[in-house]
């Protein structure tokens, strides 16, 4: 496993997601369907082989494009050190044009893919430097990209989350931590984020969750591990975030 890198795929997804937005590079390969995703600047419209990016905490929603679209694509989520190590610059960088359509930035993301998919480190390794070389090469990327972080004091909350995310989280302590009311602290959260503190707390469980499942993970108790009500309840934010339901996953994504 390379640190820094995860994958997967979305098969058949005909649920939006709201506005969010992920800390690392997400970069998809659109295999069938057509992916919207909007920007507080411009909307783009992802269609088969194309490769579609957002940057490191961008706000974006993903809407729909019609309730009979069903969008098939996979998903490497690059991690900003993990993009620096491998950058020529040796920094994040900006990509101006958010949708690609180049046979060879293709092919380099289909060799990643299969070199993940393998389990070899050292294969992967490669592929993960192919692959960002020619994308930056193809789209002649320049700019330095810097990360808005959506609020002050954000990496002490982020660290507050994830070392509390199995158990019950209270506004009032995520407030503390950015030394600001829970009013304020609610109201500036979900202007920055897209997402109320409640549900971006839901979010990170349902992904420290995944990041952690097997083909032989009882779900139920995985779902009380996390402090969820019941596996309704888990399975639930599980789709809202993830786009298929926990059982699904286990059995075909793993």
């Amino acid at each position: 496993m390379i640190e820094g890198l995860k994958f997967i795929s979305f098969e058949n997804q005909r649920k939006p997601f709201p506005l969010h937005f992920h800390k690392e590079y997400c970069i998809s390969l659109i295999r069938e369907g057509i992916e919207v995703i909007e920007t507080k600047d411009e909307t783009c419209y992802g269609r088969p082989n194309d490769i579609t990016i957002t940057h490191p905490y961008e706000l974006h929603a993903n809407p729909l494009y019609s309730a009979s679209n069903a969008l098939t694509f996979d998903t490497f989520y690059i991690a900003s050190s993990l993009f620096k190590a491998h950058s020529p610059l040796k920094n994040l960088l900006c990509f101006t044009d958010r949708l690609i359509q180049h046979q060879e930035v293709t092919k380099r993301f289909l060799t990643l893919r299969n070199a993940f998919i393998s389990g070899n480190n050292e294969i992967t390794q490669q592929a993960i430097h192919g692959f960002i070389n020619t994308l930056i090469s193809i789209t002649n990327a320049t700019q330095e990209y810097t990360p808005i972080l959506p609020l002050q004091h954000w990496d002490a909350i982020e660290n507050y989350i994830q070392d509390s995310i199995k158990s019950p989280l209270r506004l009032e302590d995520l407030a503390s931590i950015a030394m600001i009311n829970k009013y304020s602290f609610a109201r500036n959260f979900k202007k920055s984020t897209g997402l109320t503190p409640i549900n971006y707390v839901l979010m990170k469980k349902v992904f420290d969750a995944k990041s952690h499942m097997t083909k032989h993970t009882i779900l139920k108790e995985m779902a009380y591990d996390y402090n969820f009500v019941d596996i309704a309840h888990f399975s639930k934010f599980f789709k809202r975030f993830v786009g298929i339901s926990p059982k699904m996953y286990c059995e075909n994504f793993i």
